[in-house]
Formats: structure tokens, C-alpha cells, sequence
């Protein structure tokens, strides 16, 4: 890296990066690459320092490519899972539906689907609740 380029990276390690987007494209798909690479770090595209971010992770992109898990993206959360529950760890899943809306505006029958989930969301809270209160009643006695 020169001298003169210093400038440019200490301002672009400020911007957020649909600015630097605007700045330095015009295709729309190259804003979003960019813009793209920088969520990948957490950030918003309105975030300062976020156009750093997808700037470095589409050049590392273009040197080593993008990684991606063989077997697509569910063999990455296959493997986390396979890995917690050789730990001993439990993987419990609810389905939600979402409900769908009539012609007329009304909910129809995924409607009840949502408001069970919910319930058992409530009761999961309670039950957590009654065990953490009942817990320090206990400690403190």
C-alpha cells in the first residue's frame, strides 16, 4: 500500500457501506455484493466501518473464493447439531405456521397453529420462571 492511499483507507474504515456503494458504483448488483460481504460481519449497511468490512471480504473473496459448507447450508447446522449432541446437548424444535389471511382480512386456520405456539411460549416462560423463583427461595432458606 502507498502513502497516498492511506487517506482512502482510514476514510473507508469509517463509511458505512451503502455510501461507499454509492461512491464507487453504479450497477446496483455491485452495491449489494459489497454491501452483502460487510452483513456477513454483523453490521448494518448504514453501520460506520462497515464498508471495510465487505470491502476486505470481497477481496479475500476474489483471492480464495467464498466458502461455502459442502453439502450446502444445512450440512453447516447438521454438523453444529451432530457436534452438541455428542456433548450432550438436546435440539428441541417447534414448528410455526403463519397465518394465512382470507379474502376477507380474517386469519384462517394457521391462525390457531401461531396462537398454540404462542401458549406454549407462555408456558415455557412460566415454568421457567416458577424454576428459577422456587430456586433462590431455596438457596435463601
Amino acid at each position: 500500500m502507498r502513502g497516498d492511499d492511506l487517506p482512502w483507507l482510514a476514510r473507508t474504515a469509517l463509511l458505512p457501506v451503502r455510501r461507499f456503494g454509492d461512491e464507487h458504483f453504479e450497477a446496483d448488483v455491485a452495491k449489494a455484493l459489497v454491501a452483502g460481504a460487510a452483513l456477513h460481519a454483523d453490521l448494518t449497511p448504514e453501520s460506520a466501518g462497515s464498508a471495510l468490512f465487505g470491502w476486505l471480504l470481497c477481496g479475500l473473496a476474489q483471492q480464495v473464493g467464498f466458502p461455502a459448507p459442502v453439502g450446502g447450508a444445512g450440512a453447516l447446522t447438521d454438523a453444529l447439531v451432530r457436534r452438541l449432541r455428542a456433548r450432550g446437548g438436546v435440539v428441541r424444535a417447534e414448528p410455526i405456521a403463519v397465518a394465512p389471511r382470507n379474502g376477507n382480512g380474517s386469519s384462517g386456520s394457521g391462525h390457531r397453529i401461531l396462537e398454540n405456539a404462542y401458549q406454549a411460549q407462555e408456558q415455557a416462560v412460566r415454568r421457567a420462571t416458577s424454576y428459577a423463583a422456587s430456586s433462590s427461595d431455596a438457596k435463601g432458606a
